[in-house]
């Protein structure tokens, strides 16, 4: 298993030194981490970094994982960091992850949402570790939708650092001129998960969709009106609330309808998450609906688990749809990090085998969370 991961983390640190677009979704089970290397070989952005602690068996287990992960596809490189929102499960492992050498490559972190929704202990860590490095997301105006972040931009609350906005509209060179990245809306809606930053990533003729937990029904509507041209229509969907469906309705068809994808993945954890009946059947059936989604697999055989009224289901959707935990057994899950790397033009998908260490109360192999333990 070292052996293995050495080789994993060797290909993480390597893999974009070429001319790649490379998205890494780490299978932190119920939370999101996506970690993307830029082309050029000197960027990496990160969207999202948390995960629900009652999880895991191991928080120490866990958060060395992902260090190690972490350290290695950024070793060098500028980092900048977006959170979606200001749920803990996007991004409470950002404080155990980042030391100190990796913290002086921040270039800035946006934030979803208004400053005071996030933990007291984070707003602390910022304050104290990136005072003139952090963002609100604003259209001098209004932020799309709402006014409330205009008056008290997040960083005129860290100490004499100057006020910093994002501006829509214009793309975000956080990768060079290789890859435009811009955000089509944030803080619309009233929630925290309708706050979500909504991105669109495009790299030559390939393109990457990601929201966050975007949900309701106003936001999604309101966002679709602003595009009415087919701006929103990308290759990939990051599937938004972990591939939730509720009366909130994340994963609207009308929003999957504007987005085209032809291949999706999300991030999501079974068993041990059941509360959270993610992913909802009815959001697969939504993604099929569309007719847009790739189909990879004739005999329909392709391990999947979604929650149909409380049950949960095991079958092959037999599409272009990734999961990171996507089938389980008497053991435990079977959890896998997404892999995707794009040359501008076409892409190519592949899981990435990971120690099971998701379910809580089970022997993850090691007492102390101790990397080399894990043989």
């Amino acid at each position: 298993m070292l052996a293995a991961l050495a080789v994993l983390l060797t290909c993480l640190s390597l893999s974009s030194a070429a001319s790649n677009f490379t998205l890494y979704a780490v299978a932190v089970g119920q939370g999101d981490c996506n970690i993307i290397q830029c082309p050029n070989g000197q960027d990496i952005v990160i969207v999202d970094m948390g995960a629900k602690d009652t999880q895991y068996a191991s928080h120490e287990y866990v958060t060395n994982l992902l260090k190690n992960k972490f350290q290695a596809a950024s070793a060098g490189k500028r980092i900048h960091m977006v959170i979606s929102h200001s749920h803990i499960d996007h991004y409470n492992y950002i404080t155990a992850v980042m030391d100190d050498d990796l913290v002086a490559n921040v270039q800035e972190i946006i934030l979803g949402d208004t400053f005071a929704k996030y933990g007291a202990s984070f707003r602390t860590w910022l304050t104290d570790k990136l005072p003139k490095s952090v963002y609100t997301v604003n259209d001098e105006d209004k932020c799309f939708g709402n006014d409330d972040c205009k008056p008290t931009p997040v960083s005129g609350l860290l100490g004499d650092s100057p006020a910093h906005t994002m501006t829509a509209g214009d793309p975000w060179q956080f990768c060079g001129d290789d890859v435009k990245i811009t955000v089509l809306g944030a803080n619309i809606g009233t929630t925290q998960n309708s706050r979500s930053i909504v991105l669109r990533m495009v790299y030559n003729q390939w393109s990457l969709f990601m929201a966050g937990d975007f949900e309701m029904v106003t936001p999604q509507k309101e966002l679709i009106s602003q595009y009415p041209n087919g701006e929103m229509n990308s290759t990939y969907y990051k599937v938004a609330h972990h591939g939730a469906w509720t009366t909130k309705q994340p994963n609207l068809p009308l929003l999957l309808a504007e987005i085209q994808p032809q291949r999706a993945y999300m991030s999501q954890a079974y068993p041990n998450c059941s509360q959270f009946h993610h992913p909802n059947c009815q959001t697969i059936k939504n993604l099929e609906a569309i007719g847009s989604i790739d189909k990879i697999n004739a005999n329909l055989n392709t391990p999947f688990v979604c929650w149909d009224d409380r049950v949960v289901v095991q079958n092959g959707m037999g599409l272009a749809i990734y999961q990171t935990c996507r089938s389980y057994s008497a053991e435990g899950q079977v959890c896998e990090d997404v892999w995707v790397e794009a040359d501008g033009r076409y892409d190519t998908t592949r899981y990435v085998t990971v120690p099971t260490m998701y379910v809580s109360g089970r022997d993850v192999g090691t007492e102390d969370g101790n990397m080399e333990s894990l043989e």
